[in-house]
């Protein structure tokens, strides 16, 4: 009987222990992803260059340095547009 009850909390003691990583290795993933998303509603909301930070997850870092290359594209863009405006209506007001 003693050696039922020890196989019973030693199962106990794994189940637990595997829940434990389990929750503690997605919130490890998971707090990467969050990070990104709010780096590309930043991006999305019209700042142009959101701060990111790596994450150590390969394929999330991958995504963030896009996420950049894209925001600097946006950025040049927009600089581009502005420049293109105040040189129009700089023609414009000149005689």
């Amino acid at each position: 009987m003693r050696i039922v009850l020890f196989v019973v909390a030693a199962a106990l003691v794994a189940i637990l222990a595997g829940v434990a990583m389990a929750v503690i290795q997605a919130n490890r993933l998971s707090a990467p992803l969050v990070y990104l998303a709010a780096s590309a509603e930043q991006l999305g909301s019209g700042q142009v260059r959101p701060q990111m930070e790596e994450s150590g997850v390969e394929e999330l870092d991958l995504v963030a340095a896009e996420l950049a290359r894209t925001s600097d594209r946006l950025a040049s863009r927009l600089a581009t547009e502005r420049q293109f405006a105040a040189d129009a209506s700089h023609q414009l007001r000149t005689p």
